[in-house]
């Protein structure tokens, strides 16, 4: 399986602070979980300005981080809503909410390393 999460730009951008390192994927983590939710309760209402806005924004926290996966997803989930698609919409919330458990569960097995 392919790595959802590139460690490398996390690393470079905690410079080498171990502690650092685990606060900031905590802090991603918990903050990505709130965004998928929002894109979540958001594209079962409609509100597709909030659901563009929140993938944006998931998608550039992703990047930072090194979470390319996510940052795929959100980008879907950005063009998706951009485009009005609700049934694309779906398909991409879908798969935004598995990619951030596979997601997820990388970087919990990450922190058991440090």
């Amino acid at each position: 399986m392919t790595s959802l999460v590139d460690f490398s730009r996390i690393k470079e951008t905690s410079d080498g602070d171990v502690e650092f390192e685990q606060e900031l994927i905590g802090m991603y983590l918990e903050d990505a979980e709130g965004h998928v939710a929002d894109i979540m309760r958001n594209s079962g209402s409609g509100d597709l300005a909030a659901v563009k806005s929140t993938a944006h924004t998931l998608k550039g926290a992703s990047a930072n981080i090194g979470a390319v996966g996510m940052q795929e997803a959100a980008l879907a989930v950005e063009k998706a809503a951009n485009a009005g698609d609700h049934a694309l919409l779906q398909d991409q919330v879908v798969q935004i909410q598995q990619v951030f458990t596979s997601t997820n569960e990388e970087f919990n097995d990450y922190l058991k390393t440090l």
